[in-house]
């Protein structure tokens, strides 16, 4: 095994052998190999980013107003406890955090196209159904009235993926999900 030389080299490793380095595939086994090779580690690492901004971003991501509650918790939260689950959304985060990738916000492309059909009701409807079927745009009705009883960030993340498959061969609606 190579000499590990930061948090991150650590992380990708638990990465590739989750079993070998953590025992079980869940996020809370992971966070607590963090928490000790930061309390292990001898000197501050220089890592870039700084791995305490993961918990800004973690919340961010969420469109949480606050990292108070930290990245554990919050992927879990929105993993509905699932730890399996939740290291898996973990590493996708982690490695869009070392890119600095800035998350696509489903619930907002969400929002603004149910706004642009509102309010241009009648003409957006008239063309809308110029493009896709009867039985797609019912079927993109049920979707868009999901929006309303979302509770988690991939919910919309889940109906916008919907939607866009739904509604690939119309120009319209998928000029309005990718302007974002």
């Amino acid at each position: 095994m190579k000499q590990i030389k930061n948090l991150y080299e650590y992380i990708d490793l638990m990465k590739t052998r989750i079993m070998m380095t953590v025992g079980e595939r869940s996020l809370s086994a992971l966070y607590f190999h963090v928490k000790g090779y930061e309390v292990g580690s001898k000197e501050d690492e220089k890592l870039e980013p700084s791995f305490h901004l993961f918990h800004d971003f973690v919340a961010n991501y969420y469109l949480r107003f606050e990292s108070t509650a930290g990245w554990r918790n919050i992927i879990l939260a929105e993993n509905y406890g699932n730890e399996e689950r939740a290291l898996e959304t973990f590493f996708v985060l982690f490695d869009d955090f070392r890119k600095n990738v800035q998350p696509t916000n489903s619930k907002i492309i969400l929002l603004d196209l149910l706004e642009k059909i509102i309010l241009n009701e009648n003409k957006f409807l008239e063309n809308l159904i110029k493009e896709i079927s009867v039985e797609d745009y019912n079927k993109l009705k049920l979707l868009l009235n999901k929006i309303a009883s979302v509770e988690f960030l991939s919910d919309y993340d889940e109906i916008l993926d919907e939607i866009k498959i739904l509604t690939i061969n119309s120009k319209m609606i998928q000029d309005c999900l990718f302007l974002k």
